[in-house]
């Protein structure tokens, strides 16, 4: 299911997490289960799935029905950013990323597009700026 996909991608993060802290997962685990917080944390990592999984629906249905669309301008224009900022070229980034990468992050930037564009159509707040 896509919430057990999400859940899982969690874990994936909290390892990298703790790996690059130097802590082993299995210690980490282990300290869990000791306090008896191994079911507490398995409990907020699905929570935290089922969050993400309603969120990114949502943003979909917000994609469709404004019909949101990311230009190939605009696409490079990101790429090219990204690439930059980790001190590489655009192709040697898209190399990096991989196709399912490039895919996840393209759908990203046309969430955020539709996301931004239905906050402009937002009414503005009485008096002309927000509190």
């Amino acid at each position: 299911s896509l919430i057990h996909e999400e859940q899982h991608q969690l874990l994936h993060n909290v390892k990298e997490d703790l790996a690059r802290q130097g802590v082993p997962v299995e210690d980490y685990m282990r300290g869990l289960e000791k306090e008896d917080k191994l079911e507490a944390f398995n409990e907020d990592l699905k929570s935290q799935a089922e969050q993400r999984v309603r969120r990114g629906l949502a943003l979909e249905r917000l994609v469709e029905e404004l019909g949101t669309e990311l230009s190939e301008d605009e696409w490079k224009e990101h790429l090219a950013a990204a690439a930059r900022s980790y001190g590489v070229n655009p192709a040697e980034f898209q190399a990096n990323m991989g196709s399912s990468g490039l895919d996840s992050l393209r759908l990203k930037l046309q969430r955020d597009k539709a996301l931004a564009e239905a906050v402009a159509q937002l009414p503005s707040p009485e008096g002309g700026g927000v509190e």
